[in-house]
């Protein structure tokens, strides 16, 4: 392997790993739902078309076939099946080619098959369960993100962030601070006391250009793209003569590349970020919040790995240019 290539090769943190290869089985298993949800026509109508082969219409784990010469027409998202000229479609048990998939490979007598009958589909939910499960999923969702809200911005307690190359972030209340150099920051005592090694105190920093990139808008002017570093209490307001503002003034900014290269994952757009929080020893909050452990396994420290990846320039906004340089 020559030096090019060595650069290439991303080493990975052991605290990190686990993060990342839990964010891809996330992905995994949210394209598997969706392509379940699609290849058997749950709550809607599936066309599947196959060169060489008369399309098949897939409704609720049933196929359907036009007759010959009639396509199939666009559904209007009644659920209702129809070919061209008002000709409704005919059901057929299975097709050779889709249900090839998953089906079993046989031999008898040196001859291969698959058996068409038709297999029970466990993964298709009956109408009456599947409002129970969204509403499940739903509560997942928003106790993790309640969680996460808390975590990311050191809410009744206090939480260190880490990202691979950086010096950690520390925060409280929303407010960010960072340790000297040499020095890393001391594991909290519920106090909400924060301190760094060797009882030096840390200094409070306006914003972290990695942490800053998720919830900030990318802004384009004069072919350059950037986020805006401004705190929600910092300074004044930005001046507007009658005009409303996007973007921010030149020294308040940070430009995609730098962000890319300092805090994206090697030749991906995924930043990963490891926090560990730390409740106050009076906030019951949390763990009354998450009592089945369902987001963390502990809370002396909570340790959750984040992954969100940064937005591509053609989701840039155009920035207002009321500042020159």
């Amino acid at each position: 392997m020559n030096a090019e290539a060595k650069k290439k090769v991303d080493v990975l943190s052991e605290e990190l790993l686990p993060y990342i290869i839990a964010e891809q089985e996330r992905r995994t298993t949210l394209y598997k739902r969706i392509m379940t949800a699609i290849q058997n026509g749950e709550k809607g109508v599936t066309v599947a078309e196959i060169r060489g082969k008369p399309p098949v219409i897939i409704r609720k784990g049933l196929f359907y076939r036009c007759p010959a010469n009639r396509a199939p027409k666009e559904p209007d998202g009644s659920g209702t099946l129809m070919c061209e000229e008002e000709v409704e479609p005919s059901q057929v048990m299975y097709d050779s080619c889709l249900s090839a998939e998953d089906k079993e490979l046989y031999v008898a007598e040196n001859r291969y098959f698959f058996c068409n009958q038709a297999k029970k589909k466990v993964d298709v939910l009956s109408e009456e369960l599947l409002p129970y499960i969204i509403a499940e999923q739903e509560r997942r969702t928003t106790l993790y993100k309640r969680i996460m809200t808390a975590i990311q911005n050191g809410e009744k307690g206090v939480t260190v962030a880490e990202i691979r190359g950086k010096p950690p972030v520390i925060i409280r209340k929303g407010l960010f601070y960072r340790c000297p150099a040499n020095r890393a920051p001391k594991e909290p005592d519920g106090s909400g006391t924060l301190m760094c090694e060797e009882e030096v105190e840390p200094s409070q920093v306006m914003y972290d250009s990695c942490l800053s990139a998720e919830d900030k808008e990318l802004y384009v002017a004069e072919n350059r793209y950037f986020f805006c570093n401004r705190h929600k209490v910092e300074g004044p307001d930005l001046p507007r003569n009658g005009t409303t503002v996007i973007g921010c003034a030149p020294i308040e900014r940070t430009s995609l590349n730098y962000t890319a290269n300092k805090c994206a994952l090697e030749d991906t757009d995924d930043v990963v970020v490891h926090y560990r929080y730390y409740p106050d020893r009076t906030y019951k909050f949390v763990t009354e919040l998450d009592p089945d452990r369902e987001v963390c396994d502990h809370w002396n420290p909570c340790q959750i790995g984040y992954i969100f990846s940064l937005p591509s320039p053609d989701q840039a906004v155009t920035a207002n240019e009321l500042w020159r340089e």
